[in-house]
């Protein structure tokens, strides 16, 4: 598994999982004691000794992952877009769908719905780590790792629209679009505003 990490450039690292029940949430909750400075790091790190692997997602190591937290939404969607089994690991309450970071990604941002999306500054735990709750076993299985491809435009547009609200994707490709004189020139401003009008027409809204 970690040779297969390394052929794919991935970017990861050894630390502790560790568990204990949340009373409130009335749920088994996962604590991660992390390295320090993880987000910064250009080169993995693996201790065989550590139950718990993760892998940094967004440009570092060319991931963008889909965090399904929903089995029966994982279910659901899968049915409309196959490809979310091309590359896909199953953990404790669902399933995580690796695919090739792109620019059409990196719109997606994180949701307070049972899907999340692993961007930049992120990262997900991976096989082969492995953890415990009093006399249960829970792991991260590998159930599929064909070539990873970018998200298509057509799951893009359909996770937009069901995961997160059409006023912050746009205000977020907005805040990118706004020209900064003394930051930037105007080729890239220019570029820009041509990439907020594709994405624009990908989600299918009207932002004028």
């Amino acid at each position: 598994m970690i040779n297969n990490y390394k052929d794919s450039n991935f970017i990861y690292f050894s630390c502790d999982v560790e568990t204990y029940y949340d009373d409130n949430k009335q749920k088994i909750r996962k604590k991660l004691n992390m390295p320090k400075n993880w987000s910064v790091l250009e080169k993995s790190k693996y201790n065989k000794s550590k139950n718990g692997l993760a892998i940094i997602t967004g440009r570092k190591s060319n991931l963008f992952v889909i965090d399904y937290d929903d089995k029966e939404l994982f279910k659901q969607d899968t049915k409309l877009f196959p490809e979310l089994k091309n590359y896909f690991v199953k953990s404790k309450n669902g399933f995580h769908c690796y695919f090739k970071w792109s620019d059409t990604a990196k719109h997606l941002t994180s949701t307070t719905q049972p899907v999340d999306f692993q961007g930049d500054g992120k990262c997900v735990l991976a096989p082969p780590t492995i953890y415990h709750y009093k006399d249960k076993t829970y792991k991260y299985t590998l159930k599929a790792d064909n070539d990873l491809q970018p998200v298509s435009t057509t799951l893009f547009a359909y996770l937009s629209n069901k995961y997160i609200t059409v006023e912050k994707t746009v205000k977020k490709i907005v805040e990118k679009t706004v020209e900064r004189p003394v930051e930037r020139p105007v080729e890239k401003s220019v570029e820009k505003q041509n990439e907020f009008i594709q994405l624009g027409n990908i989600i299918n809204i009207s932002y004028l």
